[in-house]
């Protein structure tokens, strides 16, 4: 999508949003591409899903319960949810 109609359709100065989807393409969770004189942006997903793996792990520490209510759709999907399995502790003959 054109820088412009973004920055129209959130209600910001074209200023206001260069700023912010600098940041954000820095980050990664943005892309964009010149088209002539325009400069079209779209997400990029993987970095997006990536970010809320993170949060989702930083915030359920491995349990899906707690994030459940907050990320329902996510944390249902999140590997990063998945209790991990406790590692036996055999000790070595040698």
């Amino acid at each position: 999508m054109p820088a412009g109609k973004i920055a129209e359709s959130v209600g910001v100065a074209p200023s206001t949003f260069s700023f912010h989807v600098a940041a954000l393409e820095r980050a990664g969770l943005v892309r964009s591409e010149r088209a002539q004189r325009q400069i079209l942006y779209s997400a990029n997903l993987n970095g997006v899903r990536e970010l809320l793996t993170f949060l989702l792990d930083d915030c359920c520490g491995g349990h899906p319960e707690i994030c459940a209510n907050l990320f329902p759709d996510i944390a249902a999907e999140a590997a990063c949810c998945t209790p991990a399995r406790p590692k036996s502790r055999k000790r070595s003959t040698r």
